[in-house]
């Protein structure tokens, strides 16, 4: 994972499966919760309409000796609500079940203490317990006190279960269904990370590639600033242009500082070189050497100017003229003080020169377009 792109998937990939996962046990401890309450409430209010409607038949004499009624009513609220329903007395012993049978194998047996207590000293009551052996797991378990309604006393405890799996499977069956979701939405998303990783890691990669390039010579080449990119990319391959575009400047002005320098030395170095060969082969006399020496002198006075002229155009150009010592001036004068300065030479050596410059500014004379022998 040494690689940007490497880096980038893989983190993002973590992020992802991470937000997922944390995001799946949220979900199925809110719904847990959820379906666990929902079910509480559900028990609770069936408890509650059956124990008034026992208490009900109690006042009419019915539920101790016309119990089938009530069976049937006990029967038909768990059939609609998949629950077990139990009526017990006051010592936890059950006497009218849920059961479709007349004869039900719960009568007679006696429920766990530990919750007729609770019953009777809370009013109401929802854990989870097997009944002190009446089921072998654990169920929810809804207790509600039958009160009488003649004197107001406790004569009896219903109890409604309900087993967990009801809720569990509604769990899972969403569950099932979040981490088939999940999976999808991984899936896309990564998909879609790798591109967007991969997207970015190559236009990193192609920069890279330009500076290798342009580090090998090739000047002109320049990083793509496009519109797909992202701005810090655009940024980086601008910076890297901008980089670029300087190098190659200084590597131009270093090319022709070098050729101004060739072609400027070469003539006072001839002139050394020639006459200082004629001095030692003999080729100039003895009586004109003082002359030829002094030209020599002068040509290595001229030499040493012009290596302080470049060397002093080198620095400005590398380092710039501040704007308040720049000053103007008038080239054609300069030309034209040149020309008269070597008007001698040209005359004694009989060259022919055509001198054209255009207007002066400031309405003075322009030198005269002279033919000179």
């Amino acid at each position: 994972m040494k690689t940007t792109f490497g880096r980038l998937f893989a983190m993002s990939a973590a992020l992802i499966f991470l937000c997922l996962l944390l995001l799946g046990i949220t979900f199925r401890l809110m719904l847990d919760r959820g379906l666990e309450e929902e079910k509480r409430q559900a028990m609770q209010d069936s408890a509650q309409i059956l124990a008034d409607l026992a208490s009900a038949y109690d006042a009419t004499g019915e539920l101790e000796y016309r119990w089938g009624n009530f069976h049937i009513c006990l029967t038909t609220a768990a059939m609609a609500s998949g629950s077990d329903m139990l009526l017990c007395d006051m010592d936890g012993t059950v006497r009218i079940c849920s059961c479709q049978s007349m004869e039900c194998i719960h009568a007679d047996t006696v429920v766990g203490a530990d919750v007729i207590d609770a019953v009777l000293e809370t009013g109401e009551v929802f854990l989870e317990s097997d009944l002190g052996g009446l089921y072998d797991t654990p169920q929810f378990i809804e207790g509600m006190p039958v009160v009488s309604s003649a004197d107001g006393s406790q004569i009896g405890v219903l109890i409604v279960a309900a087993e967990r799996a009801q809720t569990r499977q509604v769990s899972v069956q969403a569950t099932t269904i979040f981490f088939y979701v999940s999976v999808f939405v991984l899936v896309a998303a990564l998909i879609m990370s790798y591109a967007m990783s991969r997207r970015q890691a190559g236009s990193i990669l192609q920069i890279a590639r330009t500076a290798a390039r342009f580090g090998r010579g090739e000047l002109d080449v320049r990083a793509e600033v496009s519109g797909s990119n992202t701005e810090e990319v655009n940024e980086l391959a601008a910076a890297f242009n901008n980089m670029a575009d300087s190098l190659a400047a200084s590597e131009r002005q270093r090319k022709e500082f070098v050729a101004n320098v060739s072609h400027e030395l070469k003539t006072p170095m001839t002139t050394i070189a020639g006459f200082t060969d004629g001095i030692l082969d003999g080729t100039i006399p003895p009586q004109e050497q003082r002359h030829y020496l002094q030209m020599i002198s002068d040509e290595v006075r001229r030499l040493s100017r012009l290596v302080r002229s470049m060397l002093e155009i080198s620095r400005l150009q590398s380092q710039g003229i501040a704007e308040d010592k720049k000053r103007r001036f008038d080239l054609c004068e300069t030309v034209g003080q040149v020309l008269i300065s070597f008007e001698q030479r040209v005359n004694r050596k009989r060259i022919e020169m055509d001198v054209q410059l255009p207007e002066r500014r400031g309405g003075r004379k322009p030198i005269p377009t002279a033919s000179r022998r």
